[in-house]
């Protein structure tokens, strides 16, 4: 190879490896697709019974915190107004006018859950600072709802001996004595403000977080009620209430009816911080009802909103910019320069024989929509019954045009046929065999009946044992989700494909098939050969 060709295989080389990794290091690309977090299609219904001229709807909306990512808000008002306004730690969205009766009022959006931390609690908690203790004092307060003062907590945490002196043995013994010793219920029986709740030691999940928050406030430790709905897949959800405790710094999850300390046992989606109803209605009734979709969401989507919200110029001209119909095909042809060079090297280097250059890896591409096993199996009917009529179609002596013409007619009424047998047996991924190449089949067929009247039975098999193993080899490579997610990820790859292909292209040295060919004349030298 010539230094100026070794020079520009090795520019190539270089610039692929420096686009890769500016991207990986720079941008942020993962050259291997990482689990997609899950995404969750959530719908708020309110159904509305008016009860007046004028109404007016308020409910919490969800936010973006450090557990959770809202996106792709969407409203329908009902003929009503709507805005959204912030209320303290929360978002809530309110409608105005005079909607028709018996209309629901829903919200829709997205949400993408965080890993929440899942470190232990401390076994020392620092005592509160004055500062601290001053930033939330409101969280230090008593409330109608929420008496940390009533003499019940009092007598309560006399009773169970806590020290506040001691925050971290505090906080345990208030939480094993909500989850062991306070019954939980639905919270339709009695009232559920805390001093309630501890008096009669039952509650559901909103008065036992009120009584938590309750006592923890009573022993110096600022806390909340936290609302929400656990994510799960049966679709509809209830409203669940949890504890958030500021200790050493942040919050702490934690769930009064059961779980771990620090925590929450399950994904949740949080609505909003505060015991306050979920809606409020004036002027009209108002319901409240809440469903959930899992949605997986693909690499290729995360990275497709990221490149459509970024002004770089790599990201601009990223594939993910191009319609999706676009990426699909894309994500296909970027396959084959890898398949073209799995063909480069089985030929020039290893010396595998095949019928023709690239039907080989067109072969390898119909394999990856049917899977091996079914592709293969089909391929071997659609062949020999192909070639079965070319041999009777040799009688007819026919010119090349005509007869190429009529055997790529008798492959489609092959394909035909195997299909509609196929869906008849229930065989479903059968069906997928029309993604064959109906050309390269038949010029495939033509070369076999040619390559038998030439060459005879025991090349003929060569040949075709050859173009096997090249496809079946193209198919590995090409049906590797990793790969195709590189490829199509970082396409500036393909500079590397095109310097092996020039290193390919000028090698002229022996084939690995042909040392064996040739094995005396290495031994022995040309006299003892001869």
């Amino acid at each position: 190879m010539t230094p100026r060709l070794f020079a520009v295989a090795g520019a190539l080389v270089l610039s692929a490896v420096g686009l890769i990794l500016y991207k990986v290091l720079a941008l942020g690309y993962e050259p291997w697709p990482q689990p997609a977090p899950d995404r969750w299609s959530v719908q708020i219904e309110i159904p509305l019974k008016l009860r007046a001229d004028e109404s007016e709807i308020a409910f919490f909306l969800p936010a973006d915190g450090p557990t959770q990512r809202i996106y792709d808000e969407r409203v329908d008002a009902a003929g009503m107004s709507f805005f959204i306004r912030p209320r303290g730690p929360n978002r809530i969205g309110m409608a105005l006018g005079r909607p028709e009766d018996g209309v629901r009022l829903t919200y829709q959006f997205s949400v993408r859950t965080r890993p929440q931390p899942v470190d232990p609690l401390p076994e020392v908690i620092p005592a509160i600072s004055e500062d601290e203790r001053k930033h939330f004092s409101d969280l230090l307060a008593s409330t109608p709802t929420i008496q940390s003062e009533s003499e019940v907590v009092a007598a309560l945490l006399e009773e169970l001996a806590v020290d506040p002196s001691n925050r971290a043995a505090a906080l345990r013994q208030i939480h094993e004595f909500l989850v062991k010793d306070v019954e939980t219920t639905d919270g339709r029986e009695g009232p559920q403000d805390a001093a309630s709740v501890l008096r009669a030691e039952r509650g559901g999940s909103l008065g036992k977080a009120r009584a938590a928050v309750a006592l923890l406030r009573a022993v110096g430790i600022p806390a909340r009620v936290v609302a929400g709905v656990r994510l799960v897949d049966s679709g509809r959800g209830e409203l669940v209430h949890w504890v958030e405790a500021r200790l050493d710094g942040r919050f702490w999850p934690l769930d009064p009816l059961g779980g771990a300390l620090g925590f929450l046992a399950e994904e949740r989606l949080q609505l909003h911080v505060g015991d306050g109803p979920a809606v409020e209605a004036r002027g009209a009734e108002a319901g409240y009802r809440i469903s959930m979709l899992r949605e997986r969401e693909t690499q290729y989507q995360i990275y497709r909103r990221r490149v459509s919200n970024s002004d770089r110029l790599l990201d601009k001209l990223s594939l993910y910019s191009l319609p999706v119909q676009a990426q699909l095909v894309y994500r296909l042809l970027l396959l084959v320069p890898l398949g073209a060079l799995v063909v480069a090297i089985f030929r020039n280097l290893i010396g595998v024989p095949t019928f023709g250059t690239f039907g080989p890896i067109l072969l390898a591409l119909a394999l990856r929509e049917t899977g091996i096993l079914w592709g293969l199996l089909l391929l071997g009917v659609v062949v020999v019954f192909g070639w079965l009529g070319r041999q009777i179609l040799d009688r007819a002596r026919l010119l090349m045009v005509p007869r190429l013409s009529f055997l790529l007619t008798l492959v489609i009424l092959i394909i035909a046929g195997v299909m509609v047998v196929a869906e008849n047996l229930g065989l479903h991924r059968a069906v997928t065999t029309a993604a064959f190449p109906i050309v390269i089949l038949t010029m495939t067929i033509e070369r076999l009946a040619i390559a038998m009247q030439e060459e005879g039975p025991e090349n003929t098999a060569k040949l075709v044992l050859g173009t096997l193993l090249v496809a079946i080899t193209g198919y590995w490579v090409i049906a590797n989700d990793q790969l195709q997610h590189f490829v199509f990820t970082f396409p500036e790859v393909h500079l590397v494909t095109l310097a092996l292909l020039l290193v390919l292209g000028r090698y002229t040295g022996y084939r690995l098939s042909e040392w064996a060919r040739f094995r005396a004349f290495h031994r022995d030298g040309l006299q003892r050969a001869g």
